[in-house]
């Protein structure tokens, strides 16, 4: 999980000028494209598994350590890990939800809580802690395409076409 994938602005631009060419259907199949290579930089950090129709798009909901300088919410959140890793996510929800009171400006405990309540399956709550994520860090890829995809499963197409191309269109720096 260590291993992140960044945009350059020039990549970014290229890849939103072909967007306003394509439709939107070829430009979700290139997303998925573009992250089922993405997904071979680096392993999940034990992600329940995934809904059907989210096969090769599943290493967007995944766990990611959280860097802090709170060891206990780094504690909770590797513990929420474990808990998610044994199906257990009613107890990782509350170690991710302790890591988050001890963090409270961290995307990266948002959008772990969104990853959390994605694998019980309540895309409420998923959403509204992927949305806090991308608040914190829009520029976040993780979090931008975890939102986009629920938004896009929740038949807010213009919403998730809106994320992702405000996510490419950004300037990092």
């Amino acid at each position: 999980c260590d291993h992140h994938y960044h945009f350059t602005q020039r990549q970014r631009c290229a890849i939103a000028a072909k967007f306003t060419a394509m439709d939107f259907e070829n430009f979700l199949l290139g997303v998925r494209n573009v992250w089922d290579k993405l997904q071979a930089l680096g392993a999940t950090c034990g992600a329940a598994a995934p809904r059907q129709e989210d096969i090769g798009l599943s290493h967007i909901f995944v766990l990611h350590p959280l860097d802090s300088e709170h060891p206990e919410a780094m504690r909770a959140t590797k513990l929420g890990a474990r808990l998610l890793h044994e199906g257990r996510v009613d107890e990782s929800i509350r170690e991710l939800h302790d890591a988050r009171q001890m963090a409270p400006l961290s995307h990266v405990a948002c959008g772990n809580l969104g990853c959390a309540y994605q694998a019980k399956n309540d895309d409420r709550a998923a959403l509204y802690w992927y949305r806090e994520a991308n608040r914190l860090r829009p520029n976040d890829e993780t979090a931008t395409c975890a939102l986009a995809l629920l938004e896009l499963r929740r038949g807010q197409a213009d919403e998730a076409r809106r994320l992702l191309v405000n996510f490419l269109q950004e300037d990092p720096n």
